[in-house]
Parts: C-alpha cells; structure tokens; sequence
C-alpha cells in the first residue's frame, strides 16, 4: 500500500513516521512481484476486493482478495464431491432419458 509515492519517496515517509508497523509493510513490499492483469480482470478483482471487505468489515487489499480466492481454489477437488450426491431410481433414469435424448439431437448434426 504505497498510497502512490514512489519507492524512496514511501522509504522517506516510513522514516519520517517512525511506525514500526509502517517499516514492517515496507519490508514486505520489497518481496512483492508485479503481475500484468487485463483492466477487466482488474475491474473484476477490485469489485471482488470491496466484497470481501464488506463481509470482513475491514479494510482488504487485492492481495488479500488473491489470496481468499487462492485458498478457496485449492480447497476442494471435484474427486471430494464423489458419492456426494444420493439420488433415487427415478432421477437416474430422468438423467439418463435427457442424455439420450440431447446424444440423438446431437448426433443428427
């Protein structure tokens, strides 16, 4: 959070500060990367990020929203959900009706 200063200029205002939480976030900000994302993406991330900061009712920086969008990604792979869902008799043979019916419509293409 450089607030727009250039790198020396934020040094000169951490030092002027004397916040040893301030330092703290500088030293951080010194083993970021830079990333180039589309301005939609953007957009997208930064509505995302206001969200988030609603439901937290804090203040969320994007690299805070990355990183709860990150952990929800990992969370779960589409294996855990095997034999999660219990269905009778009748819905499989519903599924299996409406697929054959979409294969034929297919298949007349």
């Amino acid at each position: 959070m450089n607030h727009g200063y250039t790198p020396a200029l934020y040094t000169m205002k951490i030092l002027c500060k004397g916040n040893i939480n301030i330092i703290e976030e500088k030293m951080k900000m010194e083993e970021t990367k830079t990333i180039k994302i589309s301005p939609k993406i953007y957009a997208e991330l930064h509505a995302f990020t206001g969200l988030l900061s609603e439901r937290l009712k804090r203040r969320v920086s994007i690299d805070d929203a990355l990183e709860d969008l990150l952990s929800h990604a990992h969370r779960n792979k589409p294996s855990d959900f095997a034999g999660a869902w219990v269905m009778s008799d009748k819905e499989e043979e519903e599924i299996k009706e409406s697929l054959k019916e979409l294969w034929e419509t297919w298949k007349k293409d």
